[in-house]
């Protein structure tokens, strides 16, 4: 049931990505993330992970809800997840699922998160 109920979250996640942007605002992809990620500038690693925390801040905020309806799409760890460990595994997710280049970027965080820390 957890797997089918993950399957579905992720098959959610990625049709909602796929959906047209606006012109005037299309979003950042996650290939747009990524890049801003891998760079060498200082202030572009800082929005890297800037962007990265707060899709999780939000994530985790619209977990903790689901939780208590027996919903949750992550279960969180028994320690604290760092605002790196997330950068790492949303670049490794883009990097392992190059079908999501072009949806916003947050998909990619969601989807890294569950993958990283499914409920069992």
């Amino acid at each position: 049931m957890k797997r089918m109920l993950l399957a579905a979250a992720s098959a959610a996640v990625l049709a909602l990505g796929s959906a047209p942007a606006s012109a005037a605002n299309p979003g950042v992809t996650a290939a747009q993330l990524q890049s801003i990620c891998e760079s060498n500038e200082t202030s572009d690693r800082q929005s890297c992970l800037d962007y990265i925390s707060g899709a999780s801040d939000a994530l985790t905020r619209i977990n903790q809800y689901l939780y208590s309806k027996r919903e949750a799409v992550f279960c969180q760890p028994g320690y604290t997840i760092t605002h790196n460990t997330l950068v790492s595994i949303t670049d490794s997710y883009i990097r392992e699922h190059p079908e999501v280049l072009n949806h916003n970027a947050s998909d990619a965080v969601t989807l890294a998160v569950m993958q990283t820390w499914p409920c069992r």
